[in-house]
């Protein structure tokens, strides 16, 4: 018999699923590419899709009769109440080679990647077609070379049938390779853009200056100016536009200026004061190429100014400039990579005079709000003070002047001595005339200050975020005093979970889906739901054997591995079975609970030996679990005797962050019908101290031999202090599971530092230890290591043999 199908019922009749074929747009042919360099956020396009299968979600009826499903109460077997859909998708990225995939953000959830079941390919030339397609569809796989693409087998779509809001964070074209490791260097985006053969603007490479281009510290390159400054850039191009257009922007964040001389194209910073950052040193290119007077200029006509200048109107010139750049942040959240504006302010001018305020520009390429601020500042300062033009012509002996050259200007007629202007045009006409066009030279204008910015942007939860495992479970069976006048006779069985890490509780755990096995493990399903955690704690003193209505006795329980709260009830109301509560195998029902400090409670006034349980005395640390929120199911008599296999799956407070079902631990549970079972974890910590000189501590608690530990945690609740070469220390069992002796330190439990507060929680595949064992905690470093002073708490969470 299925351990989850009623017998003597049939199923309600099935609904048919609502969708037959995939409900999302696929690929556009108008749509380009997307050439993606640095870390962007950036959406797929569905290049590829089969294997459309609709899958029915079940439920257990409960129209009566012997078959039960699961363990539940009730027959009727397993109803239809509604579908979910599957498909076989490739899912498009953009030009390869990319370098991998951060975070999936779907909805207002992320999740990570990794967890996803789907393969990456990352659009290199010898990309081979997706073995999947290739079993599954014939004919149909294609390598789709120098395209990254997602090769998704069976992804889920929901009830929907639609792929919905789905984003991916991309590790693009020279991901890392600026000074943050996080964006792509700029100058290595500009020379990939122009001359890539294959995803480029086709600019030949031996007309770009690449001395100017890239360089390193001590040069006036472009590469070594952005990592002075702190410029680097993850820009995302998926709409059609013109490469000079890409270009000018792309310059404009990076303060530079492009031009064509002696057949090649040059790029140059427009900054004027060398700058030391980053680990590298730019040195400007303002030394002044040549000094103009009146004898050089060339008057056209006999009323033409030598130099011409044309004043912008101050009340015209910006003095807020604003712009939107994404906010990556520093941790995974679904807000990552949404728009924020950043500001620049010009205070000089704004006292006194109404804010005059530049159009908002979009600088989506840059992904950190500080960064963003230092370029918004630069270009309120270029657009504030460098807009008066200047206008002057030379002959043909003049041709090796350039655009960005630095020269001086003096005139007696307009007062000029020496002054400084930078070259921005050069033009030439039929009769031998350039034209200059300069803009003034003030130096400090193009390198900003400090300008900082903070981040605007609401934060929200991750609704993906991983639940912890549980901490504690309960399987239990209420004895016949409880099943008899309250469920007509049948047996039951009860479970309850709390979910955490060692004797912590998870804020975001949210319950667990319990699974139950009748071939020894080799296949589980779905038999019920914990939706909230049970009310468990462990005893802070010893409780005596009371008969009857205790008025006498104060139970002192910590609540901390749950964090749940109790409640006080009337006398009457737990006379009448009100917080109904397990302590190791007697049922109390207290009627007052009082707040004795975080976490814990004195509760007194209790019925003792409830349900015919017996009274009994109760030792410091014994198990207290409130049974109100626990999974309550009808035992049938045909698994009574049977050995079973229980797995409870966590899940977070929204529902998602899924445990994976295979890293569940097995309990192992044979109901006798009678009343049996109880609590099947158990946490215990204790505080380490360091002591001086020494090279190692151990705990005094012990991995008792027979269980089988489940997890480690080592909280730091002091800094951790030793000699010069002491860097942390390796937590590791003084025995392994199978009795061998410790012979040095290999991190099994995990590598702590010595920052206060830092907690390193390890979870340990099930082994039973076959001999106690204590923790030991052993100093790391080279070359000797030692402790000076400290406090580690070490909790350890393990299933009771």
């Amino acid at each position: 018999m299925s351990f989850f199908r009623g017998r003597s019922q049939p199923a309600q009749a099935a609904q048919l699923p609502t969708y037959t074929g995939l409900q999302l747009p696929t690929a556009t042919s108008t749509l380009p590419v997307p050439l993606i360099w640095g870390r962007n956020k950036a959406s797929v396009n569905v290049i590829f899709y089969g294997g459309f299968t609709p899958v029915p979600e079940l439920a257990a009826g409960n129209r009566g009769g012997k078959g039960l499903p699961g363990i539940g109460g009730g027959g009727g077997g397993l109803q239809i109440v509604g579908w979910f859909y599957l498909a076989d998708l490739l899912l498009a990225i953009g030009e390869g080679p990319i370098e991998g995939i951060g975070c999936v953000y779907k909805g207002q959830s992320v999740v990570n990647f990794s967890t996803m079941g789907i393969t990456l390919f990352k659009g290199t030339d010898s990309q081979t077609p997706f073995s999947y397609i290739t079993t599954k569809f014939p004919g149909k796989s294609l390598a789709y070379r120098h395209t990254a693409y997602l090769g998704c087998p069976q992804y889920n779509l929901g009830e929907s049938a639609a792929l919905g809001s789905v984003n991916f964070e991309i590790l693009g074209r020279y991901y890392g390779s600026s000074f943050n490791e996080l964006d792509a260097d700029p100058a290595l985006i500009v020379n990939d853009f122009l001359t890539h053969p294959i995803c480029g603007a086709q600019f030949p490479p031996d007309e770009l200056s690449y001395s100017d281009l890239l360089g390193d510290d001590g040069d006036s390159s472009v590469q070594t100016y952005c990592q002075a400054m702190g410029i680097a850039l993850s820009p995302v191009l998926n709409q059609f536009e013109p490469a000079n257009s890409v270009l000018e922007r792309w310059l404009g964040l990076m303060n530079c200026a492009p031009f064509v001389s002696q057949g090649k194209l040059r790029i140059v910073p427009y900054g004027d004061e060398n700058v030391t950052g980053n680990g590298v040193t730019w040195i400007a290119p303002i030394e002044t190429v040549a000094d103009l007077t009146e004898d050089h200029f060339a008057l056209l006509t006999d009323d033409q100014e030598p130099v011409e200048i044309s004043l912008a109107d101050p009340v015209t010139l910006p003095s807020v400039l604003r712009a939107e750049v994404l906010h990556r942040g520093e941790n995974a959240t679904p807000n990552q990579y949404q728009p924020q504006t950043v500001e620049a302010r010009d205070m000089g001018s704004i006292v006194g005079n109404p804010n005059r305020v530049a159009s908002a520009d979009s600088m989506h390429e840059v992904c950190d709000i500080q960064m963003g601020a230092m370029i918004v500042q630069t270009k309120l300062q270029r657009a504030r003070y460098l807009q008066n033009s200047i206008e002057f012509f030379l002959d043909w002996s003049w041709i090796d002047l350039d655009p960005m050259d630095i020269v001086s200007l003096t005139s007696a007629r307009l007062g000029f001595s020496q002054k400084l202007v930078r070259i921005r045009k050069i033009e030439s006409d039929d009769s031998g005339m350039l034209k200059f066009t300069a803009e003034e030279f003030i130096q400090g204008v193009c390198t900003p200050g400090p300008n900082p910015s903070a981040s605007t942007i609401a934060t929200s939860g991750n609704t993906a975020v991983d639940a912890e495992p549980v901490n504690n479970v309960l399987i239990y069976e209420p004895p016949v005093g409880y099943t008899g006048p309250k469920n007509g006779g049948v047996p039951q069985i009860w479970f309850g979970a709390t979910g955490g890490m060692g004797a912590t509780a998870d804020p975001n755990w949210g319950g667990c889906y319990v699974h139950g096995s009748l071939d020894g493990g080799v296949t589980y399903t779905q038999i019920g739901k914990i939706v909230a955690a049970m009310a468990h704690g462990t005893l802070l003193a010893s409780v005596p054997s009371v008969t009857g209505w205790d008025t006498t006795s104060t139970v002192s329980v910590d609540m901390s591995s749950s964090g749940q709260a109790l409640d006080t009830i009337t006398d009457d109301s737990a006379q009448a079975g009100g917080n109904l509560t397990l302590i190791d195998d007697e049922l109390v029902c207290f009627a007052t609970a009082t707040l004795a400090g975080v976490n814990q409670y004195a509760v007194t006034r209790m019925q003792r030996g409830f349900y015919g349980t017996t009274p009994a005395s109760h030792s410091a640390g014994a198990n207290f679990a409130q049974l109100d929120n626990t999974l309550k199911m009808n035992l049938p008599t045909d698994y009574i005797g049977k050995a079973m296999k229980f797995k409870f799956q966590s899940f977070n407070r929204y529902g998602e962050g899924l445990q994976d079902l295979s890293t569940c631990v097995a309990f192992d549970y044979t109901p006798d019908g009678n009343g049996n079972g109880n609590m099947q974890l158990s946490t215990i910590s204790e505080t380490v101290t360091l002591s001086p000189g020494s090279t190692f501590a151990t705990t005094t608690e012990k991995i008792p031999a027979g269980a089988i530990l489940l997890a480690v945690k080592t909280e730091n609740l002091t800094t951790i202090v030793g000699n010069v070469d002491l860097t942390g220390y390796s937590v590791d069992p003084s025995y392994e599971a199978n009795g061998t002796p410790y012979t040095g330190p290999v991190n099994e439990f995990g590598l702590q530092n010595l920052v206060s507060g830092n907690i390193v929680n390890t979870a340990v595949a099930s082994k039973q230890w076959q001999v106690d064992s204590t923790i030991r905690l052993t100093a790391t470093g080279t070359p000797s290591p030692t402790f000076t002073s400290g406090s580690v708490k070490v909790t350890l969470t393990y299933l009771s043999a």
